[in-house]
C-alpha cells in the first residue's frame, strides 16, 4: 500500500499484505527513525466479513502473535527473532514526531528442504484442485517436523503425524519426517511407558492416551514406506518401547474386558461432538487396530511369541466388543449413545464387521460424508471430522471402495478448493475464534488421491 505522505505525533499507521496462503514467515522492516516509534508486526489467518480478523484476548482465544519493536534514532532493520506463522502480515507504525517515513517492509518464508515429485494428475479438474490444496498444506506445515498449523500453535503433535506422513507420500518419498516423530515419541516416554502427545514435551497434562495407538500405526507406515532405510532394524529397536507401552495399557482394561481411559489424562477421539461415555467403542476400537497392528510388527520381525500375545489379546477384545456394543437396533458409542461415523469405520477397519453387514455400513458411511451438511441433526450420524476421515478413507481402502474415497474428496475437499481455499482447514467449520485454515492433519487427501488413483488405460 501506498507509504502516508505525512504522519503527526500521536499518528497511527497500519500497512496489510496478503501473502495468498498461510506460510511459516516473518515480517521486517527497514525503517529511518527519529526514535521513540513503535513498530508492531502482527499475524493473522483468515479474514471476517472481509476483514482481518483479530482475536480478542480478553475474551476465549488469546492467540494475537505480534512482535513489538520499539526503534532507536536513524536507520535500522527490525525483524523478529523467530518465525512466526500466518496469511496476512499487519504493520503498524505509531509515530511520535512530524514528518514522513521512510520505512520500506518484506517477508521472508521458509520451507524443509523435502525430497519432493510432481502432483500427480487426477484427470479430473476437482481433484486437481483438492490435491494442490493439500499439497500446499503439508509443505507448510512441515518445518523441522511435522506440525499442526503454522499460525496458532505449531506443535507437533503426535496422532496428527499419522495423516500428515501419509498426506506427505503423496508428493514425497522422504521419510525423514515420519521417522524424526516416531524416535521424538520414543525419547519422551513417560514413566510408567506412555507416550507423550506434543513432541517434544514434558507437558504431560497434555498426554492424550488414544494417541498412543497412532504411534503404532507409525511405525507400520515406516515399515511400508518406499523411502525408509533399513526399516527393519529400525523398528526392531523401537519393539521395547512397544512392549512397555501396550503392556501399560493392559493394566487399564476392567473386568468386562474393555478399556478405560486413564484417569486425569485425555480422552481425545475426534473433534466431532460424538460421545465420550465410557465403555467407549471408539477408544476400545482404536485399541484393537493397535493391538493388531503390533501383531503383525512382530510378525515381520519374526516375533512369533510376541504376535501371539497381541493377536490372542485382540481377539479377547473384538469379542467383548461385539457383546457389549452391538444390540438389535445396532451399534452404540456407549451404554449412553448411539455410534457415530468414526466408531463405524473403525469396524471396518479392524475387521469386526465383514461380509454384507460391512458393505451396508459403508453404504452408510460414504452417504454421510457426501451430504454437506455439516449439522448434527438426531436422525444423522454425528459426523467425523476432517482429521479423522483419514480413518474413514483407511476403512473403505480396506473393504475394496476406492471410488467412494474420491467421490467423497471431490465433494468435501473439493468444496474448499473450489471456493478458494489456499489451504485445508482444521474442521468443517472454523468460525470460533482460534480455529485454523491452515491445519495439516485435513491434508491427508493427498496421499489417498495417489493411493487410489486409476490406472492409466
Amino acid at each position: 500500500g501506498p507509504i502516508p505522505s505525512q504522519m503527526q505525533s500521536g499518528d497511527t499507521a497500519i500497512w496489510i499484505f496478503d501473502l495468498g496462503q498461510s506460510l511459516v514467515c516473518l515480517g521486517g522492516a527497514t525503517i529511518h527513525a527519529t526514535g521513540g516509534e513503535r513498530l508492531t508486526i502482527s499475524y493473522a489467518e483468515k479474514l471476517r466479513d472481509g476483514a482481518v480478523l483479530l482475536s480478542d484476548p480478553d475474551t476465549y482465544c488469546r492467540m494475537r502473535p505480534s512482535d513489538v519493536f520499539h526503534l532507536r534514532p536513524g536507520p535500522q532493520s527490525i525483524e523478529p527473532f523467530s518465525p512466526r506463522g500466518g496469511r496476512y502480515l499487519i504493520f503498524r507504525l505509531d509515530a511520535v514526531s512530524d514528518g514522513v517515513p521512510e520505512v520500506a517492509f518484506y517477508a521472508r518464508s521458509f520451507r524443509a528442504p523435502l525430497t519432493g515429485a510432481a502432483l500427480p494428475a487426477q484427470g479430473d479438474a476437482v481433484l486437481d484442485a483438492a490435491a494442490a490444496m493439500c499439497a500446499r498444506t503439508i509443505r507448510a506445515c512441515l518445518q523441522d517436523g511435522f506440525v499442526d498449523s503454522i499460525w496458532r500453535e505449531s506443535s507437533q503433535w503426535l496422532g496428527d503425524v499419522v495423516a500428515e506422513a501419509f498426506a506427505l507420500q503423496g508428493i514425497s518419498d522422504d521419510a525423514r519426517p515420519l521417522m524424526r516423530a516416531i524416535v521424538m515419541a520414543e525419547q519422551g516416554v513417560l514413566a510408567d511407558g506412555i507416550l507423550p502427545s506434543v513432541l517434544p514435551s514434558k507437558t504431560h497434562a497434555y498426554v492424550v492416551t488414544d494417541y498412543n495407538f497412532a504411534w503404532i500405526e507409525l511405525l507400520e507406515m515406516y515399515r511400508a514406506h518406499p523411502g525408509a532405510a533399513d526399516a527393519a532394524g529400525f523398528i526392531a529397536d523401537r519393539m521395547p518401547t512397544l512392549e512397555r507401552m501396550l503392556a501399560r495399557f493392559r493394566q487399564d482394561v476392567a473386568p468386562d474386558g474393555l478399556l478405560r481411559a486413564e484417569p486425569g489424562r485425555r480422552l481425545f477421539l475426534d473433534w466431532s461432538g460424538q460421545d465420550r461415555s465410557e465403555p467407549n467403542l471408539t477408544y476400545n476400537l482404536r485399541y484393537l487396530h493397535g493391538l493388531q497392528t503390533a501383531a503383525r510388527l512382530a510378525i515381520a520381525l519374526d516375533r512369533a511369541e510376541l504376535a501371539n500375545d497381541w493377536a490372542a489379546q485382540a481377539a479377547t477384545l473384538r469379542a467383548q466388543i461385539e457383546q457389549t456394543f452391538r444390540n438389535g437396533v445396532g451399534w452404540r458409542e456407549s451404554p449412553q449413545a448411539a455410534a457415530a461415523q468414526l466408531p463405524l469405520a473403525l469396524l471396518l477397519l479392524t475387521g469386526v464387521v465383514t461380509g454384507d453387514a460391512a458393505a451396508a455400513l459403508a453404504d452408510q458411511i460414504i452417504a454421510r460424508s457426501l451430504d454437506l451438511d455439516d449439522s448434527a441433526p438426531a436422525d444423522k450420524l454425528i459426523l467425523a471430522s476432517p482429521f479423522m476421515h483419514h480413518y474413514v478413507f483407511a476403512a473403505l481402502n480396506h473393504i475394496g471402495r476406492p471410488d467412494a474415497i474420491r467421490a467423497i474428496i471431490r465433494a468435501r475437499w473439493g468444496r474448499w478448493a473450489m471456493a478458494g481455499e489456499a489451504t485445508t482447514w482444521e474442521n468443517w467449520n472454523v468460525d470460533f475464534p482460534d480455529g485454523s485454515v491452515c491445519h495439516g492433519f485435513s491434508a491427508h487427501p493427498l496421499g489417498w488421491l495417489k493411493r487410489t488413483q486409476p490406472p492409466k488405460t
